[in-house]
């Protein structure tokens, strides 16, 4: 869905709006949808303001995994702390192409051992054996089922897990972790000024060297310069942006 909107004193110049529908940031589609973007060498800019509790550590995990070459600048407002409820805050790293899509295959892998379905129309009422579309040829019925078992071990197809010749220790799929790095509760919740370390943390889990806080102010339409009131933490809060170029 598309919108166009001019500011009424003609300060800004028409800026054209995508709305993406029923988007997950969290998921690996969001980055790949982002991702599709930056083809042709196009650069992107992301920009978060006053994201609330665990928006902020992934609004970073999208910008280090696009990384710099596709996403060279981003600012970032952290809003509110997060849950310090968990012992941890994971920032995902920069992956390459091939390695996310190693790490996709393994989860899906891991994913085709969980379900119970038929493999062969995916209908959850009935088992692989029973399915009606089954050939009903001896020979040719038992290559079908051969083809389309999954193994609950490995998660390939074509065995079951008592055939399976994997040297893996656990019973069920590898699964490939992205590579992260954990912010430690603990350090913000003993902090003097919780606020402050939690946005320390975040700006050490980006993935290039050339970062850097700022204290901002406000320059408004009519040209005056207006310094937000830090007497209070919210106001405080709202002057603390991450930015990175490169």
């Amino acid at each position: 869905m598309n919108f166009n909107k001019s500011a009424e004193n003609g300060c800004f110049a028409t800026i054209p709006i995508d709305i993406w529908a029923s988007c997950n940031i969290h998921t690996d589609n969001f980055v790949d949808r982002l991702e599709g973007l930056t083809a042709e060498g196009v650069q992107i800019a992301l920009v978060g303001i006053h994201l609330c509790k665990g928006l902020s550590p992934r609004f970073l995990s999208v910008c280090n995994l696009l990384g710099t070459d596709k996403c060279p600048f981003f600012c970032l407002a952290p809003c509110c702390l997060p849950r310090l409820t968990q012992e941890s805050i994971n920032v995902f790293l920069y992956e390459t192409n091939e390695e996310r899509q190693v790490r996709q295959e393994s989860l899906q892998r891991r994913k085709r051992a969980r379900q119970r379905i038929c493999w062969i129309c995916s209908d959850p009422s009935h088992q692989t054996k029973l399915c009606p579309l089954l050939p009903t040829e001896t020979e040719e019925r038992a290559k079908t089922l051969s083809d389309h078992i999954v193994c609950w071990r490995c998660g390939e197809y074509g065995h079951d897990k008592v055939k399976c010749s994997s040297d893996q220790s656990s019973t069920r799929p590898q699964l490939i972790k992205a590579p992260a790095v954990s912010i430690p509760v603990e350090v913000i919740q003993q902090s003097p000024s919780p606020f402050d370390e939690y946005c320390k943390q975040l700006m050490m889990t980006i993935s290039v060297q050339d970062t850097s806080q700022k204290e901002s102010h406000v320059v408004t339409l009519a040209g005056n310069d207006e310094r937000h009131d830090t007497r209070n933490k919210i106001g405080q809060r709202k002057c603390t942006w991450l930015l990175r170029f490169n």
